[in-house]
């Protein structure tokens, strides 16, 4: 008796299963589920883009261009079949659209016209994919002969080519890392033609390598060139072109210090060249470790540093040399202004009509007193480089140089009047030179520079200090150089 009623139970709960299990299938696929048979009744007007993307989203592999498919294209009935492609078809077919199989791909296709006209166009599809994988190529480059417009990407490796004129084309793919492809089709007219490449990598090939022993050059033809706005772009102090070369192998420096040794060797070790003359202290607050340079970043065109052995012409420095040159005017008239936290800059630069005589004019004047506590005490700073250059010649130039740096640091560690703490530091730099450049054969060369040259440091300190000690200092000093120096430069065959 319970094994017939097992079997009666069996039979009437095995048809409800059944009938939940088809329903839950029905709903499950978006794509049943929004264009069933039956579902015409509560159509509702909606764009072509939302119904393809609901049947993308259902499974199926479908390509569009939206320039193909524009926005305000509406499907106004419901489609009536079951199977996803059928129903892809009811929806293009009121747009003149069709559908184009490639490779399991549904591409969304103009259909083609009953009656061929003379202005046949078709569309050219190129799919390119990784070798062995469909991965797309990053970044491919494609060259068409005869050339065609701008394809419109559809996805990551898929260009599409509209209205293209029907017949034969050479395709050329190419990107880094591959072995380029050469493709060639005959375009009919009303039909999409359809080019996939499988791209293969190419043989590895390294870059080019230039090895220097203890030189590097930092002008426009090196690959260490440092321009002004990369030098004002630097994370270092005030914008200096000095600093530029403490990123170099060999050199090292204190973090606040401006000045640089190389190898080892001290920082009064490394002469400092501009425009030929070999530079006197070229420092601001010299007193409190030089942290900044006289020379201002945009005036300076370029630099080139020997951090090893280097020509004898450039003395007996025992560390390196630092060689730097001031930019020509590169139009008529320039006027820069300049404004940071360290200092507020105007530079001045320009030539003549027929371009014989050039000028440059740079100024600038310290920050830091406004910004800083004055209870610590008062930096204070400017400096000013001036060049005026004649073209001779073709083969000859003078120019006359003249930089001034002036500062007054005043520096309290200790402000009460009973235990007062205080130095007092006035420097003045001034140093003018003309430089002559004669190129008298293709292989014979010379420059004379002609200089002069004052430095003047007063520095005055004083401690009150009734339990340990009350004392005062005075330094005066002052310097003056004139110097005549000629340099002649062979190159031989």
């Amino acid at each position: 008796m319970s094994i017939l009623t097992g079997i009666q139970r069996y039979f009437r709960v095995w048809p409800r299963l059944a009938a939940y299990w088809c329903i839950a299938a029905l709903f499950a696929h978006p794509a049943v589920a929004q264009y069933s048979p039956g579902a015409s009744a509560g159509w509702q007007p909606r764009p072509l883009q939302q119904v393809l993307n609901e049947l993308r989203d259902g499974g199926l592999a479908l390509v569009y261009s939206t320039n193909l498919v524009p926005a305000d294209l509406q499907v106004q009935q419901a489609p009536s079949s079951s199977r996803p492609v059928d129903r892809l078809h009811e929806v293009l077919a009121p747009h003149d659209l069709a559908v184009q199989v490639v490779d399991g791909i549904y591409l969304v296709v103009r259909a083609l016209p009953q009656r061929p006209t003379q202005a046949a166009t078709g569309s050219l599809l190129v799919v390119i994919e990784h070798a062995g994988q469909s991965t797309p190529v990053i970044k491919p480059e494609l060259e068409i002969q005869p050339p065609l417009g701008a394809p419109e990407q559809l996805a990551s490796g898929i260009f599409q080519f509209n209205q293209v004129p029907a017949g034969s084309y050479r395709v050329k793919i190419s990107a880094a890392g591959y072995i380029t492809a050469h493709r060639t089709i005959e375009l009919q007219p009303y039909a999409t033609g359809v080019i996939r490449v499988h791209m293969r990598l190419g043989p590895a090939e390294l870059e080019q390598l230039s090895i220097s022993a203890s030189r590097y050059i930092l002008f426009s033809n090196s690959q260490f060139f440092i321009d002004q706005r990369a030098i004002q772009a630097l994370p270092d102090l005030g914008e200096d072109p000095v600093r530029s070369v403490h990123r170099l192998p060999g050199s090292a420096a204190g973090g606040l210090s401006s000045q640089t040794h190389f190898r080892g060797g001290e920082h009064n070790e490394t002469a400092i060249f501009l425009n030929g003359l070999q530079l006197t202290d070229p420092f601001h607050i010299r007193d409190f470790h030089n942290i900044f340079s006289s020379l201002d970043a945009r005036a300076i065109a370029g630099v080139e540093a020997y951090t090893g052995g280097f020509p004898v012409n450039y003395g007996d420095s025992m560390s390196g040399v630092l060689l730097l040159e001031s930019q020509r005017p590169d139009r008529p008239r320039r006027t820069e202004l300049g404004l940071s936290i360290y200092n507020s800059s105007v530079l001045f630069s320009g030539y003549n009509q027929d371009e014989t005589v050039d000028w440059l004019l740079s100024g600038r004047r310290s920050n830091l007193s406004l910004i800083l506590n004055n209870d610590l005490g008062k930096p204070d700073y400017f400096d000013v480089f001036a060049e005026l250059g004649f073209t001779l010649s073709d083969t000859s130039r003078l120019s006359i140089n003249a930089l001034y740096a002036d500062d007054q640091v005043v520096v309290i560690t200790e402000s009460d009047p009973a235990e007062l703490e205080k130095s007092d530091s006035k420097t003045r730099n001034r140093q003018i030179w003309m430089l002559l450049e004669n190129q008298w054969t293709a292989r014979l060369s010379s420059t004379t520079v002609l200089s002069s040259t004052r430095l003047e440091n007063d520095r005055l300190a004083q401690v009150t200090d009734p339990e340990q000690f009350i004392g005062s200092i005075s330094d005066h000093r002052t310097a003056e150089l004139l110097g005549i120096r000629q340099d002649w430069r062979y190159t031989g065959p």
